[in-house]
């Protein structure tokens, strides 16, 4: 298994300065109302990283999900209050406010993981702090995400798919053997482009 990132690390990518990579309602909306998207998330466990407000977690469980994690460092009241609608209508539902070290908690092959906010490695820590020495900024940051697709690779289950509209996709392809691109069902990757994709696990 990777190793986790240490308490230090987490709390400096954690307070660096950082961007989200932004993805549109439309992508979100398209992708979750797919029937050969939503087909696959029936009876499954879902993982979704950078849920932001959470106005598009309701669309798992209409495609059939039986449970939803949602991971979320810094969660919006926003988000705190769709959950607690969700719970007020029998969804089983939980937040994870530690994303760097959560992992360790589900077994290999027990859900399927999606994210449409996770930040682009490209532009954190754009803006160094001048109070904290982040000199070791980029390696924590290849850390983080070598162990978040090497962590995904092994919660999904063999012959299920990954959702990434954000560069994870891309890191996912480079850090993992066992992601292969997918073009059937209708589901189309393309690794060359540093978006996003659909992944299948073979």
């Amino acid at each position: 298994m990777p190793t986790a990132l240490t308490q230090n690390e987490a709390e400096k990518l954690r307070t660096a300065s950082h961007s989200m990579h932004k993805i549109s309602y439309c992508q979100i909306k398209s992708d979750l109302r797919r029937a050969d998207i939503t087909s696959r998330f029936n009876g499954q466990k879902i993982i979704d990283l950078g849920s932001g407000t959470g106005w598009y977690t309701p669309l798992f469980f209409e495609a059939g999900c039986r449970e939803l994690v949602v991971v979320e460092p810094k969660p919006k009241q926003e988000l705190l209050d769709k959950l607690n609608e969700m719970h007020s209508k029998g969804y089983r539902v939980s937040l994870e406010i530690d994303a760097y070290n959560f992992w360790s908690k589900h077994s290999d092959e027990s859900a399927i993981v999606t994210s449409y906010g996770v930040f682009d490695p490209a532009i954190i820590g754009g803006r160094r702090s001048i109070l904290i020495d982040d000199s070791d900024l980029d390696g924590i940051i290849g850390k983080y995400f070598r162990t978040t697709a090497r962590e995904i690779e092994r919660i999904t289950p063999t012959g299920q798919i990954t959702i990434h509209r954000g560069p994870l996709a891309h890191l996912i392809k480079e850090c993992t053997q066992r992601l292969q691109p997918y073009s059937g069902d209708g589901i189309h990757t393309d690794w060359r482009r540093a978006d996003g994709g659909i992944l299948l696990k073979q």
